[in-house]
């Protein structure tokens, strides 16, 4: 039979990586860029989106000699 326990507190939610990201998202200003060495062109588009939703910034993403590099548009 499972016993039943009282008083035990309930442990707090982890959700997301808490302003962690592996890219610079919230540190470019319009105009700056980063290259993503070896990176998916589709990989990176679907984190600039994701990063537009979090944070109301766009990004435009361009495969270049040695990865991809994603600017800063709004």
């Amino acid at each position: 039979m499972i016993e039943i326990e009282k008083g035990i507190p309930l442990p707090e939610v982890k959700r997301g990586r808490k302003g962690n990201y592996r890219y610079p998202w919230r540190d470019m200003a319009i105009g700056d860029s980063f290259l993503a060495p070896d990176a998916d062109i589709r990989y990176m588009a679907a984190s600039a989106v994701g990063a537009r939703k979090r944070l109301g910034r766009r990004f435009a993403c361009r495969t270049v000699e040695g990865g991809v590099r994603v600017w800063r548009i709004e």
